[in-house]
């Protein structure tokens, strides 16, 4: 094998040596730096798109943060709204039932008035007719003697003797 001849040791040594410093002078100055340009690139992408993402995210909660903001705003109003509302009912339910209250109680004592009004004439004209029948029965009974205000007399008599009695 000729790579272990000893007389060719010096020559492969050189060219080894020259070999490999061509290859690190490579490496070193051409490849090297756009491997790291490369990986600074990325590296940049990376951290824009974490710095983006940041924001986003920033941006998300703040929107959050004012959504829910925003709806206990909008609770806290509705139960004003609401209590408000129903507060506004319950007084007009209660102006309502008084005013129907006081507008029953005035047609209640109106029907009372007619009803007693009716009650004195009835009892009026039931005296009256009364009056008028007992003096006939007394005509054909051929008693004469006791006048039309003896009769009313005895009437009043008897109905104050029947009040008396309830």
């Amino acid at each position: 094998m000729p790579q272990l001849n000893s007389a060719t040791f010096v020559s492969q040594i050189f060219w080894l040596v020259v070999s490999f410093l061509i290859m690190w002078f490579l490496v070193a100055n051409v490849i090297a730096p756009k491997i790291a340009d490369i990986i600074q690139q990325r590296q940049r992408k990376i951290d824009d798109y974490l710095l983006s993402a940041d924001k986003f995210r920033q941006t998300a909660e703040d929107l959050v943060s004012r959504y829910d903001n925003a709806m206990k705003k909008a609770e806290q109003a509705s139960a004003l709204a609401w209590a408000e509302a129903k507060d506004q009912l319950e007084e007009q339910s209660k102006k309502m039932r008084a005013d129907m209250t006081e507008r029953l109680q005035a047609s209640i004592d109106k029907n009372e008035k007619e009803l007693s009004q009716i009650k004195t004439e009835i009892n009026s004209k039931v005296n009256s007719l009364a009056v008028d029948l007992a003096m006939q029965v007394l005509q054909k009974m051929n008693i004469a003697t006791i006048s039309k205000e003896q009769v009313v007399s005895a009437m009043q008599e008897e109905s104050r003797d029947a009040g008396n009695c309830d």
